[in-house]
């Protein structure tokens, strides 16, 4: 669900499909928020992506509510 929030966010803030070799580092630089929250942003996504165990159900509150 975070990863497909993620996309959604990114296609909103950005109009156009990222070019498919960028890193999500790259392509969040074209989403406007603070640093604070792209580094909480960034964090969730990598884990939903690439961690071991699932986001908590307390992390999708929060990514939900940075995101929206």
């Amino acid at each position: 669900r975070i990863r497909k929030s993620y996309k959604k966010r990114v296609l909103k803030e950005w109009k156009e499909i990222p070019e498919v070799f960028m890193t999500p580092s790259e392509i969040e630089t074209k989403v406007q928020m603070s640093e604070g929250e792209k580094a909480i942003f960034h964090s969730y996504y990598e884990k939903a992506r690439y961690g071991n165990e699932p986001c908590t159900k307390e992390e999708m509150d929060i990514y939900l509510k940075i995101r929206s």
